[in-house]
């Protein structure tokens, strides 16, 4: 699951020039707050992500790390290779057209 990360709200805080002062102006809550949920003291509540996101001109998303969620491509490649490890031995005919096949699947 994704997890909310305080340092991407400073980073889009900060590439906006804003100091924390006039994000919490522009937001409803307190300087010390915003401090908190940029140092991921407290984590600010769906109805303040969505403020913040608005003060900022950005997407609520953009405030969470899902780096830990799997790849879905590296996901599909170890599936595919467990597929063509349980195959018997191929002819190289088929080698080449199994390599065909899984070159030319679709982007996601």
């Amino acid at each position: 699951m994704p997890a909310f990360r305080g340092a991407l709200l400073r980073a889009q805080r900060e590439s906006l020039g804003k100091s924390v002062e006039q994000l919490a102006l522009d937001v409803g809550r307190s300087a010390s707050a915003i401090h908190k949920y940029q140092s991921d003291a407290i984590t600010p509540s769906s109805r303040t992500l969505g403020a913040l996101a608005a003060a900022l001109g950005c997407s609520v998303a953009d405030f969470y790390d899902d780096s830990d969620r799997p790849d879905p491509v590296a996901a599909y490649d170890a599936h595919l290779r467990a597929v063509v490890d349980a195959l018997p031995p191929l002819t190289d005919d088929q080698r080449r057209r199994l390599a065909v096949l899984l070159t030319d699947r679709p982007a996601s």
